[in-house]
This record gives C-alpha cells, sequence and structure tokens, in this order.
C-alpha cells in the first residue's frame, strides 16, 4: 500500500511542477496586460503620452509605467525625474 502511495505521489510530482511553470507565466503574462491598460488609461485621462517601457532595456528586468518628461522613452529616477506610475521588478529566470 505504502508503495503505490509513493509511486502515485512521484508521478504527480512534474506534473505539479509543469503546473506552477505554467501559472507562474500565466501571472507574468496578465500583469503585462494590466500594465498595458494601466498605460492607456493613464493616458486618456491625463491626455497626454504615458508610457509602458522595460528596464534598463529588457523586459527580464522589468518595466515601468511612466510620463516621461524628458521625452527620452526611457525611464530615468535622476532628477528631474519622469513621474512613476508603476513599476514592475525583475521576472525570474525560469519563465
Amino acid at each position: 500500500m505504502l508503495a503505490i502511495v509513493g509511486i502515485l505521489a512521484a508521478s504527480a510530482v512534474p506534473s505539479f511542477a509543469r503546473y506552477l511553470s505554467i501559472q507562474r507565466t500565466t501571472t507574468v503574462v496578465n500583469e503585462l496586460v494590466h500594465a498595458m491598460a494601466l498605460a492607456r488609461g493613464e493616458a486618456i485621462r491625463r491626455g497626454r503620452r504615458v508610457y509602458l517601457a522595460p528596464l534598463d532595456g529588457r523586459w527580464h528586468d522589468g518595466w515601468a509605467v511612466f510620463v516621461d518628461r524628458n521625452d527620452n522613452r526611457v525611464y530615468d529616477d535622476a532628477p528631474p525625474a519622469d513621474e512613476l506610475i508603476a513599476r514592475h521588478g525583475a521576472v525570474a529566470s525560469s519563465i
């Protein structure tokens, strides 16, 4: 009986790991879609351009939704800083 439970548990672990991987990817995609909707909504509300751009030029490093005060299309936090609306941290390397 214990052997059967062990075999069933061992076969379920790879399936569960795949499920977790899919869920993590889905979560990141949903967060990016939310950032797009936020940028669009803020642009409409403010009547000006609001950008969604990768941090450090790579989407895996995260992204920012911001009003670009110096029109370089890159989020700058050094004075005079761009107006940050939302920021997402780095994405796990496994995604």
